[in-house]
């Protein structure tokens, strides 16, 4: 790759570990989580669904503006493997921005404006370097590259469909009237209080493994590192919350592990 796309990356990369390191260290009240973070007047609030709508929604126009502007649909088509890399990319955010905030039940929770320009602050170069890769880099599967290309996508497939699964018993836990968080008590939410976390670690690992792409392991990488002070505030919030009724054997992420 160009270097100055390298230049950009490592710049990018510096401020990715800024932000996860003023998310992890912020002063905040014990179990506070990212979303209650003060970001401004409350006037600047608006609703959860609205918000993740917001968020992620850039994610798919920029990979996709970015891998035509680099070529990429001229070079390889529609129906290549290039195009699959990117159209799978922009599937995982199509049900983050359109299908999951339709399905949440929630109206209390509030997300400052100010965390929605953040998050574009991450997924518009990210579509740079994810859209620019696949339209310049041709994966060959040889002998070599198929076997954990193969175990990438299987990994995708099941990371995709439990992130799917676990939001939706989050979801389905506060589908009362009172709207009143519970113990979730289903699938690996037994193990690890961030399921939903762990799920989509493991689809994008799976991609990374997929794709063979340095973007995509960058993006593993960040996802995991700005996840992580979010799982273990969560985690912290629900055994302050719960008390001795919460199970003592979970853990914040990995399941089984720390």
């Amino acid at each position: 790759m160009p270097t100055a796309y390298s230049t950009l990356m490592v710049i990018w990369l510096m401020y990715v570990f800024v932000l996860t390191m003023v998310i992890m260290f912020k002063r905040v009240d014990r179990g506070q989580r990212v979303h209650e973070l003060p970001m401004g007047p409350r006037s600047s609030y608006i609703s959860k669904s609205v918000a993740w709508k917001w968020m992620t929604l850039p994610a798919i126009p920029s990979i996709l503006g970015f891998y035509a502007l680099a070529g990429g649909f001229q070079t390889y088509g529609l129906l290549s493997l290039q195009t699959g890399f990117v159209g799978l990319y922009c599937l995982h955010y199509l049900y983050r921005s359109v299908i999951y905030p339709r399905r949440l039940r929630t109206s209390e929770q509030q997300y400052s404006v100010v965390l929605i320009f953040l998050t574009w602050s991450y997924y518009i170069p990210m579509g740079y370097f994810m859209g620019t890769w696949f339209a310049q880099n041709n994966l060959l599967m040889d002998s070599l590259v198929l076997p954990v290309a193969m175990v990438g996508a299987l990994l995708f497939v099941i990371g995709l469909v439990s992130t799917v699964t676990h939001d939706e018993l989050l979801i389905r836990l506060r589908s009362g009237p009172s709207q009143d968080y519970a113990i979730p008590m289903r699938g690996l939410f037994r193990f690890s209080s961030n399921a939903h976390y762990f799920s989509e670690f493991v689809e994008w690992t799976g991609f990374a493994l997929m794709t063979l792409s340095l973007p995509a392991f960058v993006h593993q990488i960040a996802v995991f590192a700005l996840m992580l002070p979010q799982a273990q505030k969560t985690h912290t919030w629900y055994r302050d919350h719960f008390g001795a009724r919460y199970p003592a054997h979970r853990t914040a992420f990995f399941p089984f592990l720390f």
